[in-house]
C-alpha cells in the first residue's frame, strides 16, 4: 500500500531519530498531544533524549546529525563544546520539513535547559526552559491565557495535582511562552481527562479518552503571549529499548504496551 504523504514525512522524522538509537544506552523519546474545548492534535514533532557515556558517543552521534539537518555552523559548534557538561540532550525532528528542529542541551548544575531552534543554516534562535521547584500559583495564573484559565483552575482543584513537582517556564526574551506544570514521577491522564471532561465537546473527550492510561511528564499551558489559538500540551515519554518506533503508529502502540505494564 502506498504510503500518504503525511505518513511519509513521520517516517522520515523517526528514520532520522533512530540514527541515534543504542539499545544498550539511556534514550527517551518524546512526542506530546495538544487540546482545547474543540479540537485535540497529535503534534508530530518526535524528540529524542540522549545521556552521555564515557566517550561522549551519543553526543558525537547527535553531532553527526544536525549536520544533515541544515543546522547553521554556528550552533554545531556550539554542541560540540556541550559535549563535557551535559547532562543529557534532545533533538526534535517534526515531520514538516518547514518547521523548526530544536536542539535541547541540559547543562550540569543548572535548573535550565538551552533550546534552540533554526529552519535553515542562514539563522537559529534561542529559548530557555527554566525550572521552578518552588513556584507562586497566582504569577502562573497572571501569564496563562484566558481562554485556558478554567481548565487550569480544573486541574489544580482535582486531587492528584498534588503529585507535581515544580513547573517549567518557556522563556524568550525575558517573556514567558508557556508555563509547564512537572509531573516527574509520571501520573496517568485519566485523571487530567476526568478533570476536564466538562469544558470539551463530545469529539475532544472521546480522543482524550484514548490515552487516558498513558503516563505523561508535563502539562503545558501557552501563556498570554499566544493571541491565536491557545492550547493545553501534554507531553509523554517512553524509554527506548531494543526497538525503535518507524512511526507513529508504532509509537503509540509501544506506549500503550509499556503503560499497561508499568
Amino acid at each position: 500500500m502506498k504510503q500518504s504523504r503525511n505518513e511519509t514525512l513521520a517516517y522520515h522524522s523517526f528514520n532520522l531519530l533512530n540514527q541515534l538509537h543504542d539499545p544498550k544506552a539511556k534514550q527517551y523519546l518524546e512526542w506530546s498531544v495538544t487540546l482545547t474545548a474543540d479540537k485535540f492534535e497529535l503534534r508530530n514533532k518526535p524528540t529524542l533524549y540522549v545521556y552521555p557515556n564515557e566517550d561522549y558517543n551519543a553526543y558525537q552521534n547527535l553531532n553527526k546529525l544536525l549536520h544533515k539537518l541544515n543546522c547553521p555552523e554556528e550552533l554545531i559548534r556550539i554542541h560540540k563544546h556541550s559535549f563535557a557538561t551535559s547532562m543529557y540532550q534532545g533533538i526534535r525532528i517534526p515531520d514538516i520539513n518547514l518547521l523548526e528542529k530544536c536542539l535541547y542541551i541540559h547543562h550540569q548544575g543548572v535548573s535550565h535547559i538551552d533550546c534552540y531552534r533554526w529552519k535553515n543554516q542562514m539563522h537559529y534562535d534561542n529559548c530557555n526552559y527554566v525550572y521552578y521547584k518552588s513556584f507562586d500559583l497566582n504569577h502562573t495564573f497572571s501569564v496563562t491565557h484566558g481562554d485556558l484559565m478554567p481548565f487550569l483552575e480544573k486541574l489544580i482543584k482535582a486531587e492528584q495535582f498534588v503529585h507535581h513537582f515544580g513547573v517549567w517556564f518557556q522563556e524568550s526574551k525575558e517573556e514567558i511562552r508557556e508555563v509547564y506544570y512537572s509531573f516527574p514521577n509520571r501520573t496517568r491522564f485519566n485523571w487530567v481527562v476526568k478533570a476536564f471532561e466538562n469544558l470539551l465537546n463530545k469529539d475532544v473527550y472521546q480522543q482524550s479518552l484514548k490515552f487516558r492510561n498513558f503516563k505523561f511528564k508535563n502539562i503545558g499551558f501557552d501563556s498570554t503571549l499566544h493571541q491565536n489559538s491557545p492550547a493545553i500540551t501534554i507531553y509523554f515519554t517512553l524509554p527506548i529499548t531494543e526497538k525503535f518506533p518507524n512511526d507513529y503508529k508504532e509509537l503509540i502502540r509501544s506506549c500503550s504496551d509499556f503503560f499497561d505494564e508499568n
